[in-house]
């Protein structure tokens, strides 16, 4: 019969009773199907969490999910109390530390804009300090290359979007000394575009296999369309095996909603994945679409700086004439990047 141990904060599968000795760590929930205990292993003891209340509030904390916890069955889990030792219920969780998802420096990023040179000019008027693009994505080292001489030369650093295949290597041994290249990324959305979590640890391997220090950054929109983000999204434990930084879309205000209610909804998304200390870039949505509320990038940046340092801007709907900036279409917003680019040094 199949039996489960513990690894991180989620239950899998295990194979013999000596491995669930072996694992019945601090740090872990465990529940049965058939009652609704919950207990949770603290000094090598298990722990009855006493009220929902309470539960709610480590479960936020440690970042796990009801959906996580895989259940013991009856025979496991009578063995569960044959073997750990039993404790004082806990009554109250106390307060964790504050979640750091800072970077070491301050990155403004304009997100997926082109790679002509006097659009990356206009991007530096407007504050940015990073240019991500996504027309490098086929480019050999030489189109990436003139890329980075455009960014050194406008005073911003380049980040090229390079996509998966055998000749990573090769490219990123050409580019790894360019004083421009702030990091690299592939694919849009991981999810959006069904990556495979075999192929993102590959990529992030052929990265640092010929650059270690470089940083890997990877995006995920969160959502759910037709499939589940697990799918797409590492471990907790393997998060790290996967990128150095986490860069997570985060959409404007829906009609009809709160926007404050709206931007935790929008974070919850993610903190539900996340390390406490995962580096992570919101990708805030700069753009104001029919039937949606006006864009209110301060709003938005108020509710991030609290636990981020950096950020990354994405306009939907760009001007074809201005290289798909999508900043030169609409004053206002035009002043508002620029004004939030300003503030945040």
């Amino acid at each position: 019969m199949p039996r489960y141990k513990a690894e991180g904060n989620v239950i899998i599968q295990a194979d013999s009773l000596v491995e669930i000795q072996a694992v019945f760590l601090d740090g872990n929930f465990y529940r049965c199907p058939i009652y609704s205990d919950v207990y949770y292993m603290q000094n090598n003891e298990r722990r009855w969490v006493r009220t929902y209340e309470v539960w709610k509030k480590m479960a936020y904390d440690l970042k796990v999910a009801w959906k996580d916890i895989k259940v013991l069955n009856e025979p496991e889990w009578d063995e569960f109390f044959a073997i750990s030792k039993e404790g004082k219920p806990i009554e109250d969780w106390p307060e964790e530390e504050g979640e750091n998802h800072h970077t070491d420096e301050v990155h403004r990023i304009t997100h997926s804009t082109s790679s002509k040179e006097y659009i990356i000019g206009k991007c530096s008027e407007l504050g940015f300090n990073v240019i991500h693009t996504n027309d490098t994505r086929r480019a050999d080292v030489g189109g990436i290359l003139k890329f980075l001489n455009k960014c050194e030369a406008n005073g911003v650093m380049g980040f090229p979007r390079i996509d998966r295949g055998s000749n990573v290597p090769e490219i990123i041994r050409g580019i790894k000394d360019h004083p421009a290249l702030f990091g690299v990324g592939s694919d849009d959305e991981a999810e959006g575009e069904r990556v495979p979590l075999v192929e993102q640890y590959k990529y992030y391997e052929q990265v640092k296999s010929v650059a270690p220090d470089l940083t890997v950054l990877r995006n995920w929109a969160g959502n759910n369309e037709g499939h589940t983000w697990d799918e797409f999204f590492p471990p907790h434990n393997r998060i790290k095996d996967v990128c150095d930084v986490v860069l997570f879309c985060v959409y404007p205000f829906a009609v009809g909603t709160d926007p404050d209610e709206w931007l935790q909804s929008e974070k919850d998304r993610a903190w539900a994945y996340i390390n406490l200390d995962t580096k992570l870039m919101p990708i805030m949505q700069a753009f104001n679409q029919e039937g949606t509320p006006k864009t209110d990038l301060q709003r938005q940046w108020n509710f991030w700086k609290e636990w981020c340092n950096s950020y990354a801007l994405y306009v939907r709907i760009g001007d074809i004439h201005e290289g798909y900036t999508g900043f030169s279409q609409d004053k206002d917003l035009n002043e508002q990047v620029k004004k939030l680019n300003k503030e945040v040094v």
